[in-house]
Parts: structure tokens; sequence; C-alpha cells
């Protein structure tokens, strides 16, 4: 018997699987089902996940400034400052001003020092305050724009520490 040679596979014999699909099919049907899936899950990412996840981003952010807010930050030692009276600019002493004030400072060693500095204070604060017209402490804004510059006063004089805040207990123009 003559043996049978069998010639080379064709190309397209060799291109396919045993499934019978040629390879270059399925690598595009791959790539096909890879896009789909690209596509649906930045799809559902934008429609779906993003929304709900900005929606607890911003609950999450509300929680935590309520948290803020209901903590209430223990106060630092006070001392007062009492019996401010002063004529204001302008007025030919016809108008004057009534303060006292509360100072809060971070230690016992800074109230400490204001107590032994109380007169260079004090005589700074009624500097501060007869410079002040009528219609200045009429303003709304006066009460804070002065608060600020009353504490830079007082700290320019401090070695110890700073002080962490000032408060007017009382405020009246007559």
């Amino acid at each position: 018997m003559a043996e049978e040679t069998t010639a080379p596979e064709t190309t397209e014999e060799q291109e396919t699987t045993e499934g019978g699909l040629p390879t270059w099919l399925k690598i595009v049907i791959i790539g096909l089902v890879l896009a789909i899936l690209v596509v649906a899950a930045y799809y559902v990412t934008r429609t779906y996940l993003l929304p709900r996840y900005e929606e607890y981003r911003i609950a999450k952010a509300l929680e935590e400034e309520e948290a803020q807010l209901t903590q209430v930050k223990p106060m630092g030692v006070v001392y007062a400052l009492e019996g401010f009276t002063v004529n204001t600019l302008g007025s030919a002493g016809r108008r004057f001003i009534v303060a006292d004030y509360v100072v809060e400072a971070p230690g016992e060693e800074v109230v400490e020092e204001i107590k032994i500095r109380e007169p260079q204070i004090r005589n700074e604060f009624i500097n501060y305050l007869r410079k002040q017209t009528s219609n200045q402490v009429l303003d709304l804004d006066f009460q804070e724009k002065s608060q600020g510059e009353l504490m830079e006063i007082l700290n320019k004089h401090l070695n110890s520490g700073q002080v962490d805040s000032l408060y007017y207990t009382r405020l009246i123009l007559q």
C-alpha cells in the first residue's frame, strides 16, 4: 500500500481553533465584549455610583460640621477688665462709652501678667476708646473690629503668652 502523504494544512485551517472559529474572529468578539463591559461600567459609575458617592460626601461633611458646632471648646482662664467710662471723640463731653471686658488666656501665667500690667493695659484701652466717634461705636461692625484691635494692643504688652479671646461684657453709648 502506498502511503498517502497529506498536504500541509492551509492557513485557514491553521487559524481555526478547536471550536471551529477563526482566531481573529475570537479576538474581535473578545474585544467587543470588553468594550461593552467598559462602556457599561462607565455608565453605571456615572449614573448610579458617583451621585450616591457625592450624596454620601455631602452628608458626611454635614455630620462633621454639626459635630464641630456641637462640640464646645472649653474656656481658658478668664480675667475681667471692668469699669471703662470714656468720652467719645468730638462729643465735647456729652457722649460717653461704658465698657467692660473679659479676657480669655490659655494659662494662669498670662492672666498673672495681665494683672501686673493692668495699669498699662487700661491706659491703652482708654486711649483706644477715646479715639472712637459716636457713629463708629454705633456701627454694627464696631464690636467685632474693636475686639481684634484691642486683643492686638493687649498682646503687644504680654511676654508670657498671647490672649486667646476678648469679650465685651458691657458696651453702652450714652
